[in-house]
């Protein structure tokens, strides 16, 4: 697996003074991640992403220690769906209800599942992004703490031979060198006060929060009840021996 990077200077020198006079509060961001592994609360966890004419939507639901339930698709021919509960698994990587399949539960998926912003930031070759402190922030109706770095620009690439052709080298060159002509994007987390769980993380581009290239919405239902597949509980799933 190779990863390239490439991230754009800040938008200019008085761009660059107000954010130097801003303190690096990337530790209070990954607090607030990290609770979302200790606070004990269900949630929900609503990811949208748009590139074009593509769009991705995907809902996480966690319930403490061990139950998930997600679903996501790109249209109709691709969808995931996926239920967890503790040592059982129902996977259904089809659009289709007959699709559904016992499988032994992946603890590895849960944990990628799991994964968030602060995790990102070990990702090999990936900056540790410097958030800085925007204090309160007024985002669709409700006040925040919000928190701003600079997103990120990369590409990832899966080899199945461990090597790149010449040609693949340059196309990448190319598709790196767009991207850093592109304009430069902005990851905002907004952070509920009282709480201090996550609210929504947003990557657009400058004073553009209401037009987001990717959002993520958490959310905390007092109750998320999970359970196996209806098609499962008739009797009908298959099953994936291993």
């Amino acid at each position: 697996m190779l990863s390239a990077c490439s991230q754009e200077p800040a938008a200019g020198p008085a761009q660059e003074q107000r954010d130097a006079s801003q303190k690096d509060c990337q530790d209070e961001v990954a607090a607030t991640f990290a609770r979302l592994k200790t606070s004990g609360r269900p949630y929900r966890k609503e990811s949208t992403a748009t590139s074009g004419r593509w769009t991705y939507h995907e809902i996480v639901e966690f319930v403490p220690p061990d139950q998930m339930r997600l679903t996501s698709n790109t249209g109709w021919t691709m969808a995931a769906y996926y239920v967890q509960i503790g040592q059982r698994a129902w996977a259904n990587w089809s659009p289709f209800p007959w699709g559904w399949r016992d499988e032994y539960p992946d603890p590895r998926f849960m944990e990628m599942k799991l994964k968030t912003s602060d995790d990102f930031a070990a990702a090999p070759n990936v900056h540790p992004p410097m958030y800085a402190c925007l204090g309160r922030v007024d985002f669709e109706g409700t006040a925040y703490l919000g928190y701003r770095a600079q997103a990120e620009k990369w590409i990832e690439v899966v080899t199945f031979n461990g090597t790149l052709s010449e040609a693949r080298r340059e196309e990448l060159d190319r598709e790196l060198e767009q991207m850093r002509q592109m304009p430069q994007e902005w990851q905002t987390v907004f952070v509920d006060p009282k709480t201090r769980l996550p609210a929504y993380e947003l990557v657009a581009r400058q004073n553009q929060l209401g037009n987001p290239s990717s959002k993520v919405q958490y959310t905390y239902p007092d109750a998320i009840n999970i359970q196996p597949p209806l098609w499962c509980r008739l009797g009908l799933c298959g099953s994936v021996r291993r």
